[in-house]
Parts: C-alpha cells; structure tokens; sequence
C-alpha cells in the first residue's frame, strides 16, 4: 500500500493473515522467486530488499534513484532485473546484492520489465511507448518496438 505495508492472505482458503511493515515508502512492485524461496520487493524511493519465505528481511539495498516499477527473476533465480522511473534497467547479482549492469536506451520512465522463462533476454516497457528487447549477458539493446501510442505499463512473455 502507500505506507510501505503488505498484507498477507491465504490464497488457498483467501483468509486474511497479517499485515506488517515491509518499507518507509509504497511498494511499487514484488517478485518470488521460481523456488518460492524468497521475494524482493521494491519500493518509490529505489528500495529493493530480499524477503525469506518466512517474510524476514534478509537484505536491503538502494537500487535506484526513482521508484522501481518492476522486478523480475532470472530462470536461473542468479540474478534479478529492475525497472524504474530513472530511465534505467538494472541487472543484480540476487547472492552479493550488487549491480552487474546497466541498461538504458528509453527516453522515459521504465514502467515494466520481465526475463524469459528460459533464456537471458529481457523485455522492458515505458513511459516514452517503446517497448525494448535486451540480452541480459551484454546489456544490449536487440530491438525496439515502437506500436504504441501511450504508456506501456504491463507485459509479459507468453
């Protein structure tokens, strides 16, 4: 919510759980990994932090310089993307935390990413209507694709 809150709910019998305090500011996007191990979540002041299953905290880093609009495990659950309103996509190693790499080429806020289920490339979606294709090894940008008349806010690969 806009307090940096999560709630949390059985999603077998859709009963209420808890409530706790996950960040200072609203969270912006959340993400578990392939393995159900663990959850990063990212927040309007750039905050990305690592949640156990269990929901302890285990890390918390400042990702970037606006809110992170969106988080995405690699297949692998090795590293991790970001998205934010920096203009920038982000690569993060998921174990030591730090960022491999930099990708930038939309004019805009990046308002959604996600990696393939099975190989290193990422799509990525923004405020300036382009929607982007990477490979995650190199930080290239393979394509763009401009059939958008506004935002892209959402995508996913099928």
């Amino acid at each position: 919510n806009s307090q940096g809150e999560f709630t949390l709910w059985d999603g077998f019998e859709f009963n209420f759980i808890t409530i706790w305090q996950g960040h200072d500011t609203a969270v912006q996007s959340a993400a578990w990994s392939h393995n159900n191990e663990f959850m990063i979540s990212a927040d309007r002041a750039g905050v990305v932090k690592y949640w156990m299953d269990n929901m302890n905290e285990v890390k918390k880093l400042q990702g970037h310089k606006d809110s992170v609009r969106q988080l995405s495990f690699a297949p692998t659950d090795l590293k991790f993307v970001s998205g934010s309103d920096d203009c920038l996509l982000k690569i993060w190693d998921f174990e030591t935390g730090t960022c491999e790499r930099e990708m930038n080429g939309h004019h805009w806020d990046v308002k959604c990413c996600d990696w393939h289920p099975t190989k290193p490339i990422i799509l990525s979606g923004g405020k300036d209507h382009k929607t982007k294709l990477w490979d995650a090894r190199t930080g290239q940008c393979l394509d763009t694709i401009h059939a958008h008349k506004n935002t892209v806010r959402c995508l996913q690969w099928g």
